[in-house]
């Protein structure tokens, strides 16, 4: 059984797709949108550091150990309400002369959104922790625009940003102190994974959460101070059932049941299921210390 290293290198390869910011009164820019459409899947090349070992029993969270205080977070912007719980959705490489997209809507409070790509609806009615199937969009530079599911005028985002022919990407749909901003997530394949195995990263998506650190039950470390829209490396794991803890990176602190003083949802635990040769994305979207709690959005391809 090998451990994982303590501290582990932030990418600066994990690929965030470039953006630049438009008013709301720039013109659209594009109307080369096609609808979704099926891929052929080819491997793409991340090396990964070492193996997450086997699960141990389930710790006994009946002995919370010590509270964080309440820490002073920025102002959340105010949204309908509106909260599904996790989901998970297969996904799959991209295709040569089009970039193949979809959105990840990881806006804390938000209602349902309405996503455009230049003149064309990409999804009506886009649900808080739903992530959309993959469109095939022509490369350049395309105006995507975010509006209220419920009241379309309702402009939230509009942003130019640049699509490269054969990439694959998840935009999520993330708070900001003055609304909705984006991250670009690459996606990807890992295909030096050994055999039988798979490969996982965590995004920290939560708003004002702080650094985020994710450890197994047996207390051993996968990943160590995840800052807000940070995106991990990739790390392999074997097939089998693994039992992760979230918590927030502060000196002493350790995990603790999701279930608190104060009613404070400070942390989350959630249980994976692995499977062979799949690449797991986490994302963690949410709020360390008010509602909507702290929750894992679960995403897999083989």
């Amino acid at each position: 059984m090998r451990s994982f290293d303590s501290k582990y290198n932030k990418p600066s390869g994990c690929a965030n797709l470039s953006s630049t910011e438009d008013n709301a009164n720039m013109p659209d820019t594009s109307d080369n949108y096609e609808e979704y459409s099926e891929y052929e899947s080819e491997g793409r090349s991340i090396d990964y550091p070492q193996t997450i070992p086997s699960h141990q029993p389930v710790p006994d969270f009946s002995q919370p150990s010590q509270v964080p205080s309440m820490p002073t977070l920025p102002n959340m912007p105010s949204f309908p309400s509106g909260v599904i719980g996790p989901i998970i959705i297969p996904i799959g490489p991209g295709s040569i002369g089009y970039a193949q997209v979809r959105f990840l809507h990881a806006v804390a409070g938000a209602g349902p959104v309405m996503i455009s790509i230049g003149p064309t609806v990409f999804n009506q009615k886009l649900a808080y922790q739903n992530i959309t199937s993959y469109g095939r969009i022509a490369s350049g530079y395309r105006t995507i625009t975010v509006a209220s599911a419920d009241n379309p005028s309702n402009i939230l985002l509009r942003k130019s940003v640049t699509f490269t022919a054969g990439s694959q990407m998840t935009i999520a749909l993330v708070n900001a102190a003055n609304g909705i901003q984006l991250l670009m997530v690459s996606d990807e394949l890992c295909s030096n994974k050994s055999w039988n195995s798979s490969c996982i990263r965590f995004v920290n998506l939560s708003y004002g959460s702080g650094s985020l650190s994710v450890q197994l039950d047996t207390g051993m470390s996968v990943f160590e101070d995840i800052d807000f829209m940070e995106i991990t490396p990739f790390k392999q794991i074997g097939v089998g059932n693994y039992y992760f803890n979230v918590y927030q990176s502060s000196p002493g602190m350790q995990p603790r049941s999701i279930s608190g003083d104060m009613g404070i949802a400070g942390f989350t635990s959630f249980e994976l299921q692995v499977g062979s040769n799949e690449m797991y994305t986490i994302y963690l979207v949410g709020s360390t210390f008010t509602t909507p709690s702290l929750q894992p959005v679960i995403v897999t391809n083989v």
